[in-house]
């Protein structure tokens, strides 16, 4: 079960990533068309992806605590 946590954290946080990544790169594009429309988008990608650099943090600062107290990753657990 630690395992899958662990997998949900790392990887989940950093999928998201990309995807906010991906958003806000074409955010800015149809920004430039229609800059009136998605001003609040553009805030509100900017808000998502602190959170969610936030969130990569905060899932390696968990990955590493649980790999210094309870040995996540030292070897593997069936």
């Amino acid at each position: 079960m630690r395992k899958v946590m662990q997998y949900i954290i790392t990887y989940g946080s950093g999928l998201f990533m990309l995807i906010v990544l991906f958003k806000k790169s074409i955010d800015e594009v149809d920004g430039e068309i229609l800059a009136g429309e998605l001003t609040g988008w553009a805030i509100g990608g900017e808000i998502l992806y602190l959170m969610f650099l936030s969130a990569l943090l905060a899932g390696f600062v968990l990955w590493f605590w649980g790999w210094l107290f309870f040995g996540w990753g030292d070897k593997p657990t069936y």
